[in-house]
């Protein structure tokens, strides 16, 4: 018999192996166990269960990144099939945490720009609004002077 009903020791039973790293796919698929998401509603309605879920899937992810390691340095000799596989499952483990906790595991990526208004001198307390009309004029500008270098795109080259 599956379970539907919330209870906190079923709570606290699914957030200790969530926490230990296991999926809660599996979990769930094991009998007296509720469906994936019966869980998931829980988490989304159940005031005290919300929290518990939430840290425990952070630990567990945590877990994936130890995990990780563990696979890095299984020995696996010249067995070609092994190293392609412990590959693919690094590959993986690192894929989902990129997305899971981006912040912590995600690729950093940092944008800088600088604009100068070298012929308007005294321009450097513009509003908001006085900015994004210069930042406006000057990608129209960039826009009109790359068709004028290049017209054989013009036409039918409209990147969304």
């Amino acid at each position: 018999m599956t379970a539907t009903t919330y209870t906190a020791d079923l709570g606290q039973e699914i957030c200790r192996r969530l926490a230990e790293g296991e999926s809660l796919r599996a979990i769930c698929q094991e009998t007296g166990m509720p469906s994936e998401r019966t869980v998931r509603t829980w988490a989304m309605e159940h005031p005290l269960f919300a929290p518990q879920y939430e840290r425990a899937r952070m630990i567990g992810y945590h877990g994936i990144a130890d995990e990780i390691l563990t696979i890095s340095d299984e020995p696996a000799g010249n067995d070609m099939a092994a190293i392609q596989r412990n590959r693919l499952r690094v590959d993986s483990r690192k894929w989902l945490l990129s997305k899971m906790l981006p912040k912590i595991y995600g690729d950093r990526v940092e944008a800088t720009t600088r604009h100068e208004f070298a012929d308007t001198p005294g321009q450097e307390n513009l509003s908001g609004f006085e900015l994004a009309r210069h930042i406006a004029f000057a990608l129209a500008s960039g826009i009109e002077d790359q068709r004028k270098n290049n017209p054989a795109n013009d036409e039918g080259d409209h990147e969304s």
